[in-house]
């Protein structure tokens, strides 16, 4: 369920959440151009994943919707997501063992920028 004032009366049909991966480990380049790894505490990006559910108002609140995933066996493996509602994120976590790759990055800093991949080892 997803309470905000200003739902009432707006046509919602779809909410996006997105997965929100920590960063475990970054590599940067010395001047021979050999990777050096060192673990990351504390990082964590938004990922360009999302699922998306399907919205219906709550009878009786018009500030409420209940957002459902459209298969009704499907449920958001264990992590961090970030539901996106009206250009603004509401960061929540599904408790448990963390095993969904897609929930860990490695990022490389490079002198044209930051790139980040799946993580290799978990």
């Amino acid at each position: 369920m997803v309470f905000r004032r200003d739902l009432a009366g707006d046509a919602l049909d779809r909410i996006e959440v997105r997965v929100v991966a920590r960063v475990m480990r970054a590599a940067t380049f010395d001047a021979k151009g050999k990777p050096n790894f060192s673990p990351v505490s504390d990082a964590w990006n938004i990922r360009n994943l999302s699922y998306e559910f399907r919205v219906r108002p709550i009878a009786g609140n018009p500030e409420m919707v209940l957002a459902q995933p459209k298969d009704s066996d499907f449920t958001l493996p264990a992590g961090r997501y970030v539901l996106a509602l009206k250009n603004q994120g509401y960061d929540f976590t599904v408790a448990g063992k963390v095993t969904d790759p897609s929930q860990c990055l490695e990022r490389i800093d490079a002198a044209n920028g930051s790139f980040y991949s799946v993580c290799q080892k978990q």
